[in-house]
């Protein structure tokens, strides 16, 4: 007896939840239209020389962390002071120069080679700049902070964790 009626049971409950799917997608609000994105200012997010903005990035750390490697172990001749300051925020470039280079077992031989770079995007104008130096003794993880300028350079702006 319950066999009889199992087959259209199930299909009077299927009608039933297709008629309210139906009813619930045509009484449904439409979704809101689409706002285009604002424009960005030309010159807040424009990268140097046309480059995209993540090339110009990984150019600018390569050229700071190279500089802080020679940096690090003593080296103040005039180009690494010229390319701290270039790849440096002011206040940032003044605070490594004023300090002394961290000891380091590595300096008469030289500085470090810079390895690879992993960027983080923090936001439209900061990205954290993580690296390895590669040592005698064994690498090394660097990080640091880069913001863009107004101009759209990147530079250096404070250690990074």
């Amino acid at each position: 007896m319950v066999e009889r009626w199992r087959l259209p049971s199930f299909l009077a409950v299927c009608a039933g939840l297709l008629a309210a799917a139906l009813l619930l997608r045509t009484t449904s609000p439409p979704p809101p239209p689409a706002s285009p994105a604002p424009e960005p200012h030309p010159t807040a997010h424009a990268a140097p020389a046309g480059r995209p903005a993540a090339a110009a990035l990984r150019h600018a750390a390569r050229r700071f962390l190279t500089a802080f490697l020679r940096y690090e172990v003593g080296e103040r001749s005039p180009a690494t002071a010229r390319a701290l300051r270039a790849t440096a925020a002011p206040a940032f470039a003044a605070t490594l120069r004023r300090g002394p280079p961290r000891p380091s077992a590595a300096a008469p031989r030289g500085p470090a080679r810079l390895g690879p770079l992993t960027i983080a995007r923090l936001t439209s104008t900061l990205a954290a700049v993580n690296a390895t130096a590669r040592r005698p003794a064994g690498p090394e993880q660097l990080s640091f902070i880069f913001a863009r300028t107004e101009s759209g350079r990147w530079q250096a702006s404070a250690p990074g964790e």
